[in-house]
């Protein structure tokens, strides 16, 4: 996985991780050029090794297609958590939904 930052006035804020170098270096130019001022920028920090951690359920529905990542720095590490539809996994209900943790190895 490629790590990416977020900066403002030199301090980090947020962090994504892509799949692909390509992806990574698409992100961090269309953030940059549409976004970035000399407070705010994006830089590619470097490949890292994603382990995954552990899921747990979260209260909420999420349609399917329609899951989504969120960094995370937290008790277990840093890296991104996933949330899952139900529909892609085998918890039978509508009112929660699996979020699978993977953090930096």
């Amino acid at each position: 996985m490629i790590k990416i930052v977020l900066s403002q006035h030199g301090m980090e804020f947020y962090r994504k991780y892509f799949a692909s170098s390509d992806e990574a270096n698409e992100y961090v130019n269309y953030y940059n050029s549409n976004f970035g001022d000399s407070h705010h920028c994006a830089k590619i920090v470097g490949e890292v090794n994603m382990k995954f951690h552990h899921s747990s359920l979260g209260k909420g529905y999420i349609a399917k297609g329609h899951g989504r990542d969120e960094s995370y720095n937290g008790e277990f590490g840093v890296g991104f958590i996933k949330h899952i539809p139900n529909a892609e996994c085998s918890v039978n209900t509508t009112n929660y939904h699996v979020i699978e943790y993977y953090v930096e190895s």
